[in-house]
């Protein structure tokens, strides 16, 4: 039985209902009137450009990526030829629209109450900036039910790297042979959590097939299990899923 069980956050605790950019540009036109065709693509531009610099040098900026993340988005209201002052209340708006937008996935508050009952630790692993991955997990009553939350700007390396596997088992003072994670990503959760020594558990709402993920004998389901609904874990756990 596993001592301890991390989950992915997005689309595995938590569920979208509306593609993150579509948000933003609505936003945009919200608090920019004049914001057309030809201004939104200018902007859109230049916070893409730099926010994935800042995603790729993330390790560099551990600790300063909400205000290099503000700092950017001035830049690209600059670009569009807007009013670089509206940057934090665009961002505000736009945090809030995100995590109106997300919400639980099915039972997933009951599979955590069950497996600290069970004296499982549990922790939160997710690819993000620290600022917004910790107020979805605030919103969504998940704070309070882990042991931690960890995004991988804190740990300054995104999954599947192995480093933030690690600091996750140092939080919980545990092994990886004694831990597993949970997640609807191959390769970041699975792959990742494998690479790592942990064992995988691949959340697929609709179940995937393994051949359709080629070059990654990894993945073999011998490897692995898949569930279709985070209430199945209880019964893995029961059933004695071994790596």
């Amino acid at each position: 039985m596993p001592q301890a069980i991390f989950f992915d956050l997005d689309e595995t605790l938590i569920r979208h209902s509306t593609p993150i950019m579509e948000q933003l540009q609505n936003v945009c036109h919200q608090h920019l009137a004049d914001l057309s065709e030809v201004r939104w693509n200018a902007f859109h531009q230049h916070l893409m450009t730099n926010v994935g610099q800042l995603w790729r040098e993330m390790e560099s900026f551990q600790g300063r990526c909400e205000a290099e993340f503000i700092s950017i988005f001035r830049g690209a209201l600059k670009e569009a030829g807007g009013d670089a002052a509206l940057a934090e209340t665009i961002i505000e708006a736009f945090l809030a629209s995100v995590v109106d937008s997300t919400g639980p996935t099915k039972g997933a508050h009951d599979v955590l109450d069950h497996l600290a009952e069970a004296g499982i630790a549990t922790g939160i692993i997710t690819n993000g900036f620290a600022f917004l991955q910790k107020r979805k997990v605030a919103a969504h009553g998940f704070a309070d039910r882990v042991r931690f939350v960890l995004a991988s700007e804190e740990a300054g390396a995104h999954k599947p790297d192995p480093r933030i596997f690690q600091l996750a088992l140092q939080k919980v003072g545990l092994a990886a042979a004694d831990s597993w994670h949970v997640g609807d990503h191959r390769e970041n959760d699975v792959a990742g959590a494998l690479g790592a020594g942990l064992g995988a558990v691949l959340f697929a709402p609709e179940p995937p097939s393994v051949d359709a993920v080629p070059n990654q004998e990894s993945l073999n389901p011998a490897h692995f299990r898949v569930i279709t609904c985070l209430t199945e874990i209880p019964d893995l756990i029961a059933g004695h899923y071994n790596r």
